[in-house]
């Protein structure tokens, strides 16, 4: 089952129009908001999209957030998104990947 099939509501996918719904521009406003600030491991402030949202406990992670944000409709997956991006930590692209490698080898530099 991918993402977008656990996260959608069903009820409110797209209206006739075939545009995407009002939740899905507030939670892309909502999403970009949450990832301005600066990096938890070097502190340094980049644009939101050169921020990533890593997982503190990869164990529980039920969907990537970006792909949880492209397929919001409704109030209950805007919700599903907040629950998912509170288990997570902001950090730049070059820290999340000396994380992500960190996990695996804990003698690289910046080992989780």
């Amino acid at each position: 089952m991918q993402v977008r099939d656990r996260l959608l509501c069903g009820e409110h996918h797209r209206d006739t129009t075939g545009k995407p719904p009002l939740w899905n521009k507030k939670a892309r406003a909502w999403y970009l908001e949450y990832k301005n600030r600066p990096c938890t491991d070097c502190g340094v402030k980049y644009p939101p999209f050169v921020m990533d949202l890593d997982h503190m406990q990869p164990e529980l992670k039920t969907g990537s957030p970006s792909m949880i944000v492209r397929f919001i409709s409704c109030k209950d997956d805007y919700d599903a998104m907040v629950a998912e991006l509170t288990t997570c930590e902001v950090v730049c692209s070059n820290c999340h990947r000396y994380r992500t490698v960190g996990r695996r080898n804990p003698l690289v530099r910046g080992a989780a």
